[in-house]
């Protein structure tokens, strides 16, 4: 074969390895290109953002997230905060094309160097190209991938929009994504109020957040920090002076105070609501407000008042029981239904329970309420005699006692004998209009409470008596607002009457607290104030006290497992008396309330307690009873004496 047909026979085959190389490096970089995702996404770019859950009072309680974000606009960041990052993330931003070609040699050099992926070189855009669109594996086809889509980017939007993406999504520790965030997670700041040196640290956190937290390393960060501010000074960011000034302030940590127990308990009820009601997405994601009805000075109030219910002298004694007592309280608003407080669990463990809304524990004593309300409705007074098998001891003259006597006495057999009276499905129905919820089995066992209850189900019970017969349901929530402050939900509760004016009247009468006997009577500044009971379960493992005033609801709950030794109900009813005792003592007169107002319809009327007629008032077994005006005890007829006349005489 001569030359040119070798010469041929070499340029054929040379443009055949070219037009596979060619044809290969194609294909390969259709498969790269392929699946990429459409950046066309960026232009509706809205960053995930967490929930805030607000005290009534505008305080933070807790923010619910999956990524902790707080969104802030490009102008609303320092130009410090901008120029501190670009000065250590990328110095060519905005004269590059979304690659930095030396920067990448240099990289790779290193990484041949030292046989593995040691120098990064993404600039700000290809940062947000990973963050957005792919995984953090590194790999050569994800660098390769990254590339592109910062191409891609770059000359879709602008620098202002890409950079304003970067300082929402960067990840600067302790779970903080983006600037808004960072700054109130280490300085407990908004965004827009850092100073040069808090925004050098930020920025000093972006490549590695958790080797250099602040809150982990403090020496480690202030060393990145005035690293940062050397390159902005050298950059021309800086004047000499103002780099000194910087490095020599402290790094100023104010780490936002994590959420308390006390507060966890009701913030879990209201993540649980909200979660039904809007759905996982929009909570952890949407950055939406949410303004609920806690009370922050009654919480403190109530969580000390609980805590020193649990004193140790409320254990178990010589250890006979392997789990301490466990309890619960809540503080409602009377009229509005808004639950202000909520504690519970075992504090002698640190532990917080879900007791007040999912815990169920039989009702007893507690029960009796409804059946007297019941018969007040239908016709009865608090003279009436009642006749049974009460279980209580108690003195009468007669075979019977009043109804004020036995609900009083919390003699459940009497209670049986009112429920035969007026009948076992109005009792039910009664108690279906006073909030009570749970599943009641008609039968002479409700009169004794032998079923379970929740002890928000027993707040309700009380508020309607409280707010004049008025039922609103127990609430956590008031309004819910999305990130731009647009009304999304607002909590409407339903007003209804559920009893007449007259008998929640006369309720609150027969269940005031009148003496220092009384369970939170101690103190003479509130006798006659508040009213409520004092009750056991069936098989006294339970202990129930509800305390209500014109404005508030106060609830509470204390008990051992089932499987405790007889005799622990007693310790349950001290726990809960000097919880009450503590948290009364520590609510202004003004929380309280003035006192009771009685309907124009309701009279007081001297009544003997045993007998239920008229009696005379300085006797010890007369008390002020309230009457529907015309159905007092009959005043006894008054015995006129008649003098005997002088006869008249003549003159």
């Amino acid at each position: 074969m001569n030359k040119s047909g070798i010469r041929r026979i070499i340029i054929y085959l040379l443009i055949i390895i070219a037009a596979t190389t060619v044809g290969t490096g194609a294909g390969v970089l259709y498969a790269l290109t392929n699946n990429l995702p459409p950046i066309t996404s960026l232009k509706h770019f809205g960053p995930s953002a967490a929930t805030r859950v607000l005290s009534r009072d505008g305080q933070v309680l807790a923010e619910l997230c999956v990524e902790n974000r707080v969104p802030v606009k490009l102008d609303q960041a320092p130009h410090d905060l901008i120029n501190a990052l670009l000065a250590v993330e990328d110095k060519k931003f905005y004269s590059h094309l979304g690659l930095d070609l030396p920067s990448i040699l240099r990289a790779v050099y290193y990484d041949i160097k030292a046989g593995g992926y040691v120098q990064g070189a993404s600039t700000i855009t290809q940062q947000v190209a990973r963050q957005l669109f792919l995984s953090p594996e590194k790999t050569i086809h994800r660098k390769i991938k990254e590339a592109i889509l910062a191409l891609m980017i770059e000359r879709r939007y602008t620098k202002e929009e890409i950079f304003e993406i970067y300082i929402n999504q960067v990840y600067l520790g302790s779970g903080a994504y983006g600037v808004g965030v960072a700054a109130r997670t280490y300085f407990d700041k908004q965004v827009s109020e850092l100073s040069l040196p808090e925004c050098a640290m930020l920025a000093g956190l972006a490549q590695n957040p958790v080797n250099d937290s602040p809150l982990a390393a403090p020496e480690r960060a202030k060393k990145r920090r005035d690293l940062v501010l050397k390159l902005m000074m050298e950059d021309g960011q800086l004047d000499p002076l103002d780099y000194r000034l910087a490095t020599i302030a402290p790094l100023g940590l104010k780490p936002k105070p994590e959420v308390t127990s006390k507060d966890y308990y009701f913030i879990s009820h209201v993540r649980d609501i909200l979660e039904e009601r809007l759905g996982r997405e929009m909570i952890y994601r949407g950055g939406l407000t949410v303004r609920t009805t806690l009370n922050q000075t009654i919480q403190d109030a109530a969580d000390t008042a609980f805590r020193q219910g649990f004193s140790q002298e409320n254990s178990p004694p010589d250890g006979a029981m392997p789990n301490p007592m466990k309890g619960a309280l809540m503080v409602l608003d009377a009229d509005s239904g808004e639950i202000l407080a909520l504690v519970g669990g075992q504090p002698l463990l640190n532990e917080s329970l879900q007791l007040c809304y999912q815990f169920l524990r039989p009702a007893g004593m507690m029960f009796l309420p409804v059946i007297y309300a019941c018969a007040l409705e239908r016709g009865f007074t608090q003279a009436d005699v009642l006749t049974g098998g009460g279980r209580q001891a108690g003195r009468s003259n007669g075979s019977g006692k009043t109804l004020r006597w036995a609900l009083t006495a919390s003699d459940t057999g009497l209670g049986a004998a009112l429920m035969a009276k007026v009948g076992v499905v109005p009792v039910i129905t009664m108690a279906r209009k006073l909030g009570i919820t749970a599943y009641l089995e008609p039968g002479p066992e409700l009169a004794r409470g032998e079923f379970t209850i929740t002890l928000m189900d027993l707040a309700a019970l009380f508020q309607t008596m409280a707010n004049g017969g008025v039922h609103v349901p127990p609430r956590f929530i008031i309004d819910v607002r999305d990130r731009m402050g647009t009304l999304l939900h607002a909590e409407r509760p339903e007003r209804r009457v559920a009893l007449k004016p007259e008998t929640a009247a006369i309720m609150t009468d027969m269940l005031t607290f009148r003496s220092s006997r009384d369970p939170i009577g101690e103190s003479a500044s509130i006798q006659g104030l508040i009213a409520g009971k004092l009750g056991l379960g069936p098989t006294k493992e339970d202990a129930w006290l509800v305390g209500y005033t014109s404005q508030l609801v106060l609830a509470g709950w204390m008990g051992w497992s089932p499987d405790s030794p007889p005799g622990l109900d007693a310790q349950a009813v001290k726990g809960l008396k000097r919880t009450f005792g503590s948290l009364v003592g520590r609510l202004s007169h003004q929380t309280l309330g003035k006192g009771f107002i009685r309907p124009e319809t309701v009279i007081m009327a001297p009544m003997n307690l045993f007998t239920g007629k008229w009696g005379e008032t300085d006797s010890p077994e007369v008390v002020e009873a309230a009457f529907v005006e015309g159905t007092e005890p009959p005043e006894p007829p008054v015995e006129e004496s008649q003098e005997e006349e002088e006869p008249a005489t003549k003159e």
